[in-house]
């Protein structure tokens, strides 16, 4: 309220506008106020002029202040309201994270387990030089007592049908690749030795998780599935390849029989030996005075798992 212990008092840094009798001061409107005693004593027209357009201007602003009032209120009604949206956003932001998380970290738990499971099989096809048992692995990683992924309604993700593995020979590795790659005779022995490469190992296992128990039109009031996330087509796959029969043995024995099978590096010396020993041993027997044992014409085998005794050391050295 602007006093008036004055008859007429002008703001100060006011400008009046005679076009439309008003104060202006940057971007605020002023008045002059008369008081009544003033206008009453007052005879001349002129100030009767001057105080009517300043009450109108001042109901004016009068005016102005109303509305700026209601205006106010309304923005502090609005920013309750949005609050109250973002509040509702954030609840529903919550509520999928619980969902989402346990769901994310099953998935990434049954990709672990199988890759396991394909490592394990690789590893198994390199020693035996066959298919790997299935139905063993299958329990071993994702089936067992240790491995159960269970929905929100307590039911199994991952059964025996849900399992996909299977075995694939990939294209053979050029020579310059292989043991040897293109020296004389490399071929050869890689071919009688069961060094030639076959294809590499390629296990693949692929698992498709299934929810079950949740109907298609069980939905929230905003439109959206309950269960959107568990009933999604996801299929995780996992592979591991290996290069298998390198030329590795599981004993010694093994060993020295891959060793003899081949023709050019011990079969042809071996047998052209054998044959002259025992042209030797038809006529030396009848002459033998000492009765030693007949020789042995295999100079391979029963060497199998014996090491020269300076590539030994005995535990007590240790």
């Amino acid at each position: 309220m602007i006093p008036h212990n004055k008859p007429l008092v002008i703001l100060p840094n006011t400008l009046p506008v005679p076009c439309s009798d008003l104060l202006v001061s940057g971007d605020r409107l002023f008045y002059w106020r008369v008081d009544d005693e003033y206008r009453k004593s007052s005879h001349d027209g002129m100030h009767h002029k001057l105080f009517t357009a300043l009450t109108c201007c001042g109901e004016r602003e009068q005016s102005g202040a109303l509305m700026h009032g209601r205006h106010l209120s309304r923005s502090i009604t609005s920013c309750v309201g949005q609050a109250l949206v973002e509040g509702m956003v954030l609840v529903l932001v919550l509520i999928s994270f619980f969902i989402a998380i346990p769901w994310l970290g099953r998935l990434f738990d049954i990709g672990m387990q199988q890759m396991h499971a394909s490592r394990y099989a690789a590893f198994q096809w390199s020693r035996q030089l066959q298919s790997p048992d299935e139905k063993k692995i299958k329990h071993k990683f994702l089936l067992s007592n240790e491995h159960q992924w269970r929905d929100r309604r307590h039911q199994r993700i991952v059964t025996a049908e849900s399992i996909n593995m299977r075995t694939e020979r990939q294209i053979v590795l050029d020579d310059d690749k292989q043991p040897g790659k293109q020296v004389a005779q490399a071929a050869t022995l890689r071919r009688q030795w069961g060094l030639q490469d076959q294809g590499v190992v390629n296990i693949k296992l692929a698992v498709s998780p299934i929810y079950t128990g949740y109907k298609q039109n069980s939905s929230t009031s905003l439109g959206l599935d309950a269960g959107f996330l568990e009933r999604l087509p996801l299929t995780i796959y996992r592979n591991t390849a290996i290069l298998v029969d390198a030329g590795h043995s599981d004993s010694d024995k093994t060993s020295h029989y891959r060793t003899g099978q081949s023709d050019l590096a011990w079969q042809e010396v071996a047998e052209r030996s054998y044959a002259l020993g025992k042209h030797i041993q038809r006529y030396a027997e009848p002459a033998e005075g000492f009765a030693r044992e007949n020789p042995i014409f295999d100079w391979l085998l029963p060497w199998a798992g014996k090491l020269p005794q300076h590539h030994l050391e005995s535990l007590q050295e240790k």
